[in-house]
């Protein structure tokens, strides 16, 4: 090992001892993660799906199983919640968002391998790909806050091996494994369609119409209405189609758009005085 690689371990092992000290800090307060926790709980309850997209209901829910939490379900699909059924079972929220943790570490571990991988980064500067993701902003909000965006990314760093190697049943599933679980990945349908890989689009259709299918009985018609109907509630919202917010609406009026206000966040979008991010 060189002296640069011994640099660069010394300084990621660093950075990962004091994110894990934060982490076990704030490992108590309630998170994005348990909106989701409390989303597959009720599920498993017997609640119907289209009731968590009742916001007030489910803020009321959510303190009732995690104390202090103040979260809706939003815009996420029905199956979203589906997902997070394993961490139902754990009575706990507290000891669901340690589970969460450990998966998230391990996701972000995946992900860093992954990347260095298809960068072609020798083993010199592999530690400084740690370095890097352990010190950036978004990396460190996803743990602090239980997003799911780990999960995201290493599903469309899979979906782009796929892509490269020209296996196009396997990206199309996984297209669809993410869209079912937080409406990843929508701009590469229309990119697969440019790209004529209807192979990809016919596999990425025919997997997610197997996923609603097994889930109809829990979801239901009712289910999807509601989803549905807050989408179209979301969209139609100041803060959904600010460019500063990155939904597809946000993405869309930067490039569509020809009204220049479009670019200015509204006074929703924008940073509360004394607000202090919990990453800091």
């Amino acid at each position: 090992m060189t002296r640069l690689q011994k640099i660069g371990w010394m300084v990621a092992a660093l950075l990962a001892l004091i994110l894990i000290i934060q982490l076990a800090r704030q490992e108590s307060h309630p998170t994005e993660f348990h909106g989701y926790y409390t989303a597959a709980h009720l599920v498993r309850e017997g609640v119907p799906v289209s009731r968590l997209y009742d916001n007030e209901w489910f803020r009321a829910e959510g303190r009732r199983l995690v104390p202090g939490l103040n979260e809706i379900y939003n815009a996420n699909l029905p199956t979203t919640a589906l997902a997070y059924l394993p961490f139902a079972v754990i009575n706990e929220p507290m000891g669901a968002r340690i589970a969460w943790i450990i998966i998230s570490v391990v996701l972000l571990i995946v992900l860093i391998e992954s990347l260095s991988t298809i960068a072609a980064t020798g083993s010199e500067l592999k530690p400084y790909w740690y370095v890097v993701m352990l010190v950036a902003q978004p990396v460190r909000a996803n743990l602090f806050l239980g997003q799911a965006y780990l999960v995201a990314a290493v599903g469309l760093v899979m979906t782009l091996n796929y892509w490269r190697k020209g296996r196009n049943c396997a990206t199309g599933i996984t297209l669809a494994s993410l869209f079912a679980y937080k409406s990843v990945g929508v701009f590469l349908w229309p990119v697969a369609a440019v790209s004529k890989r209807w192979g990809t689009i016919f596999a990425g259709l025919t997997a997610f119409a197997v996923v609603v299918t097994l889930t109809w009985p829990i979801v239901g018609a009712a289910g999807w209405h509601e989803y549905f109907r807050e989408v179209a509630s979301v969209a139609a919202t100041a803060w959904a189609r600010a460019t500063t917010y990155q939904s597809i609406e946000g993405f869309s009026a930067i490039y569509l758009a020809t009204n220049k206000k479009m670019s200015s966040a509204p006074r929703c979008c924008q940073r509360r005085p004394g607000w202090r991010a919990p990453w800091h």
